[in-house]
């Protein structure tokens, strides 16, 4: 089958059952209209029937004001209701008579218009039931002598409780029927009037043919007996029509509609008559378009299919103007697939450069971290295993006082070694998450520097050296502490891989915009293989076997790290190795501080009362013989229940309180000593391992006033304390 013609079939498959369902949904839509339309119909009918109810009640005020008899003298009631009852009816045209009974329903005053003839006298029966009930009655309608017809309205006179008679109307058929002309239901729709019995009172079409006649039995069947409603029915000439009804509450009445059906279908026809011709012209449209896309798509595959066959010619010649942008897109395509060929051999082929660079990448990670374990084992061995010896060393009885100097010394300088190592694990650890949080201050680089440096001539980290300095003022903002970081990774880098008698340069200058520190060292220089990861974690050059240098390989991504968060730049330059290295690092300038008047630090007492809290024993005792061997006094508790207890018995100066601790952690200590009023002016200081800010900021909400990393160092104890101690005023 050709494509044209599938096109078409395919086309008359698709819009066929779209305009069978449009012709559904239409017979649905006008079912639903016509049910709108009679819901219409009664809700008119009810509006005109409550204008009905209304007209009533506006009757009943004006006949009980009529026969009220309080303001009648004794002897002139006749004359004054007659008065009164000419004034209502040259108020009301439509009103043909008015009349007053007594109690037994005789009547005592009457009043007629002379131009018409006299109504029919009200029926005893409604007389009686009006008397009675003490309420108003509506009769039907009642026939005249010239052909008219009149509806009697009555009220009872009531006065001070007791009923003196009873005052009708005699209401004229006009009366309605004007009523009823007031609300049109449609064009050719009729509003019909009739009383109880099912008689017509008055009717909007024809009314001269139909005023007092009896409705139609089967129409007057469907209405007996209900409230309202709306049904579909046949005029007394055969024609179908829409009805409703609606019965007034008042008189028993009943208003109804009626409305030809064809008015309302005439409507329905024509919106269905345009859905079927829309769907009608749609389903040409769309065959006539299928054709010429048939047509359309075969020029097309016929320019394609000369395309194809001619691609490999170098003289290939694109021809005529395909009539499709798809098609012309596709000999576009087809033109261009041997560069795109080329194209994609030259991707694939960098593809696979990549994937073994990676591969490359991820062996070299995995090489450094077995390296990294490896160095990392042989790091702690160390430390650990001069600390065992000297530890032995101790222990002995006979060793001789210089060898416990020197035992001492060992485990001294070996434990700073490895809180070195972990200081370095956790800043990067925090500088890689994120945690580490800057406190600037206004400071002097060239102090700063000149500070580390002295600390390194003190512990003896450079004396195989010459250590050169050119050092001006340059101010920045920055954290002393991670600036003092930051310089001691650099100098400790280059001390560490400058041989014996070379030389370290410290340089720090200012710059209109910028402060400078450059370290340049005449040691081993920086191979280009390290150069372009010597700032990653756990890199270094290559080391001998002896492993001399030491380290993790954290000092340079320490710095680098650092660098950045204090808005800097950091970079390296070397002549390669053997020929020195020099690390540059800039910083934003600041403007100096103001002069400031240096802070007196006094030495805590030694008659402070301390408290340890530490569930370790090892770690507790080596604590307290510190602290006594200075001279302290020393409280020490094993849990958190105990700790608050000791902490506030005596009470304490101080309280150094591990975090960890069974019972309930240190935290908690610190919130219950807060809680209690003795333990507000008790120093609190955190000795912990844990050392994030995260911890910190733990730390501090809980109570603390000071936080110590372990391993413990007196120095830094003395530190904070005083620091503590002077905030709180003792």
């Amino acid at each position: 089958m050709r494509i044209k013609s599938q096109l078409m079939a395919l086309v008359a498959g698709t819009v066929l059952p779209l305009a069978l369902l449009a012709g559904f949904l239409t017979y649905q839509l006008c079912q639903q209209q016509r049910q709108a339309y009679q819901q219409q119909f009664l809700e008119r009918a009810s509006a005109v029937r409550l204008a009905l109810d209304t007209e009533f009640d506006a009757v009943f005020r004006i006949l009980r004001a009529t026969g009220d008899g309080t303001e009648i003298p004794p002897g002139d009631a006749e004359t004054v209701l007659l008065r009164r009852f000419r004034g209502v009816l040259d108020n009301y045209p439509d009103w043909a008579a008015l009349a007053l009974t007594d109690a037994q329903g005789r009547v005592t005053v009457s009043y007629a218009r002379s131009s018409r003839p006299a109504p029919p006298v009200l029926d005893e029966d409604s007389i009686r039931r009006s008397l009675a009930s003490g309420t108003g009655a509506i009769s039907n309608v009642l026939a005249a002598g010239d052909g008219g017809h009149f509806v009697y309205v009555a009220t009872p006179v009531v006065h001070e409780g007791a009923t003196l008679g009873l005052v009708y109307a005699a209401i004229e058929h006009s009366h309605w029927l004007d009523l009823l002309r007031t609300y049109p239901v449609s064009k050719r729709g009729t509003l019909t009037l009739m009383d109880r019995s099912g008689t017509v009172i008055a009717r909007t079409l024809n009314d001269a043919q139909w005023a007092g006649k009896k409705a139609r039995a089967d129409y007057w069947a469907k209405i007996t007996g209900q409230a309202e409603g709306a049904f579909k029915t046949l005029a007394v000439d055969g024609t179908p029509f829409y009805a409703a009804f609606s019965r007034s509450t008042a008189s028993g009445w009943v208003l109804a509609t009626g409305v030809p059906q064809d008015e309302v279908d005439q409507e329905l026809y024509w919106k269905s008559l345009a859905v079927m011709l829309i769907c009608a012209v749609a389903m040409l449209g769309a065959l006539l378009a299928a054709w010429r896309l048939g047509k359309a798509i075969n020029v097309a595959l016929v320019g394609l299919l000369h395309t194809a066959r001619t691609l490999s010619d170098k003289s290939f010649e694109p021809g005529t103007e395909l009539p499709i942008r798809e098609a012309r897109t596709v000999r576009n395509a087809l033109v261009n697939a041997r560069d795109q060929l080329l194209a994609r051999e030259a991707a694939l082929s960098e593809s696979l450069e990549r994937e073994a660079s990676a591969r490359q990448q991820a062996e070299n990670a995995s090489r450094a971290r077995d390296q990294f374990l490896a160095m990392l084992g042989h790091e702690l061995r160390n430390p650990v295993g001069a600390i065992t010896a000297a530890v032995d060393i101790l222990g002995t009885g006979n060793a001789s006082p210089v060898a416990l100097s020197r035992s001492r010394d060992i485990v001294k300088r070996q434990t700073d070694h490895l809180a070195a190592m972990i200081n370095d694990l956790m800043d990067v650890a925090q500088l890689d998450s994120g945690e580490m949080v800057l406190h600037k201050t206004h400071l002097d680089l060239a102090r700063v520097a000149a500070k580390v440096l002295t600390r390194f001539e003190d512990t003896g980290r450079c004396t195989h050296l010459q250590m050169r300095t050119e050092h001006v003022p340059a101010w920045i903002n920055a954290d002393e502490a991670r600036l003092e970081l930051l310089i001691t990774c650099l100098l400790d880098n280059a001390c560490k891989y400058t041989p014996p008698g070379g030389t370290v340069m410290i340089e720090v200058k200012g710059e209109p915009d910028r402060s400078v520190l450059r370290i340049k060292d005449t040691g081993a220089g920086i191979a280009a293989d390290v150069a372009k990861s010597m700032f990653d974690a756990f890199t270094q050059g290559q080391r001998s076997i002896d492993r001399s240098q030491g380290g993790l390989g954290l000092g340079l991504a320490i710095a680098q790290r650092l660098t950045l968060l204090h808005d800097g730049a950091i970079s390296a330059s070397s002549d390669g190795p053997g020929h020195g290295a020099a690390f540059t690092v800039t910083f934003p300038a600041a403007e100096p501080p103001l002069p400031e008047l240096a802070a007196s630090k006094l030495a805590p007492s030694n008659k402070l009362l301390i408290t340890i809290v530490e569930d370790i024993a090892d770690n507790r005792e080596a604590l307290m013989l510190l602290l006594e061997a200075q001279g302290r006094r020393i409280n020490e508790a094993v849990d958190g229940p105990s700790g608050v207890q000791m902490i506030l018995s005596g009470p304490s100066d101080v309280a150094l309180v591990d975090i960890g601790l069974p019972g309930f952690d240190g935290l908690e200590v610190a919130r219950r000593v807060r809680q209690d009023p003795a333990g507000a002016k008790v120093v609190l200081i955190a000795l912990t391992g844990y050392g994030t800010q995260a911890d910190r900021a733990r730390a501090f909400d809980a109570g603390f006033d000071a936080f110590i990393i372990k391993p413990f160092d007196p120095d830094s104890f003395e530190a904070v304390c005083q620091k503590a101690l002077d905030a709180k005023g003792l």
